[in-house]
């Protein structure tokens, strides 16, 4: 099945990676592509845990934000989203994990 013209123009502004992402941005965490990147310079271009200039990935940094408040708390690379998410932002099983790493063998 074509689209017509007004629809094909439709359609391919509703999936340009630009709008998309903005679109996500904006519904997801309340955020601007702009707030996004002024998050991003403050953090000088690097994850806010390990300190990464690679976000990984898809390419972008993750917003990471609690999940309760939906308080955004920084922009992560996709290292760290995915631990701090496999340890559901629990801090006594990151302070176990802390712990853990810090035995002496």
């Amino acid at each position: 099945m074509t689209r017509s013209g007004k629809n094909r123009k439709k359609y391919k502004s509703k999936y340009n990676p630009t709008t998309k992402r903005r679109y996500v941005l904006k519904s997801t965490y309340n955020l601007t592509v702009e707030e996004y990147d002024a998050i991003l310079e403050s953090q000088g271009n690097k994850c806010a845990i390990c300190y990464s200039a690679v976000p990984g990935g898809k390419g972008r940094f993750h917003v990471d934000h609690n999940h309760e408040t939906k308080e955004i708390r920084g922009l992560l690379c996709h290292h760290c989203n995915l631990g701090l998410g496999n340890f559901k932002d629990n801090i006594n099983s990151l302070l176990r994990a802390i712990a853990y790493l810090n035995k002496e063998v």
